[in-house]
């Protein structure tokens, strides 16, 4: 009788602890967080050495980082703040901060006219 019992627990915890699990935590206060992500071209290669920093910061503060051999970056930000992406031959981008933790940032080539 007890396996019964079980097996009918079991689906609803397991559906309960995934609805937990999914759910993004708000940063209800704004508190500074660490977001991740990655630059890369459009056909998704890395740019490694991009820039990223926090559009409007002032000097004194570390508000800025490059990408590394994988195009990968962590940067300390609020959520509405906007990280500013430049790399050479490329089109600069702005992306907004919401309450993902993980951005991957896609850069497009500059077109040389002649």
């Amino acid at each position: 009788m007890s396996y019964l019992k079980f097996l009918y627990i079991l689906p609803l915890f397991l559906s309960v602890l995934y609805s937990c699990s999914s759910q993004k935590i708000t940063d209800t206060d704004n508190n500074p967080k660490i977001v991740k992500g990655i630059v890369v071209d459009n056909v998704g290669f890395p740019l490694e050495g991009a820039i990223i920093w926090v559009k409007g910061f002032s000097e004194g503060q570390k508000r800025f980082t490059g990408a590394d051999v994988e195009g990968k970056f962590e940067i300390e930000v609020k959520k509405g703040e906007v990280l500013v992406v430049k790399y050479l031959g490329m089109f600069d981008k702005e992306v907004t901060i919401t309450n993902q933790n993980y951005y991957k940032i896609i850069l497009l080539e500059q077109n040389e006219l002649h």
